[in-house]
């Protein structure tokens, strides 16, 4: 049953919101698990399934795993959305912040650019939202990393202006 399996997702992000770590691994690989179950092993719904573990495992700072599992998600949802999904979005923020905890820039920088570019394409209204500002954030990081500090101030910025716009000063 689909309930089920958003259930433990969203049990996960609880999970993981209070700090428990392995509670949420636990429940968000069951999702998984289930999802691959129930849809099998490609499916849109297994993608986006990995790509919340992705961000479990991010926040468990279990980057190495969290880069192969956006990866594999990536695959999946590149094959289902050629011209772009949110979940692409997602997926490929979640691909950033792990390239960028582990010190790969180039790669974080790539990703978090591409994150941007599918979400002002599929959502143009959305491309205002915090979901941009976060992929937007991963980029200003991957910058400054490299040193390019003009370009990551632009990016910080631009950030700034989209909070101060949506919350005020």
């Amino acid at each position: 049953d689909p309930r089920v399996i958003r259930t433990l997702m969203e049990l996960a992000f609880i999970e993981h919101v209070r700090g428990n770590r392995e509670a949420a691994e636990r429940l968000a690989r069951r999702a998984v698990d289930n999802e691959q179950q129930r849809s099998g092993p490609r499916h849109p719904r297994v993608a986006s399934s990995l790509g919340d573990l992705t961000t479990i495992l991010n926040g468990a700072r279990k980057y190495a795993e969290a880069e192969a599992t956006a990866e594999q998600a990536l695959l999946q949802v590149r094959a289902f959305y050629p011209n772009g999904h949110f979940d692409l979005a997602s997926i490929l923020s979640g691909l950033a912040e792990a390239e960028l905890r582990q010190g790969k820039f180039a790669e974080a920088e790539l990703h978090a650019r591409e994150s941007a570019a599918v979400l002002a394409k599929v959502d143009p209204v959305g491309a205002q939202h915090t979901f941009a500002s976060r992929a937007d954030l991963l980029l200003a990081s991957a910058l400054a990393q490299q040193q390019e500090f003009g370009k990551a101030e632009e990016v910080y910025r631009r950030v700034a202006l989209r909070f101060e716009k949506r919350f005020g000063h």
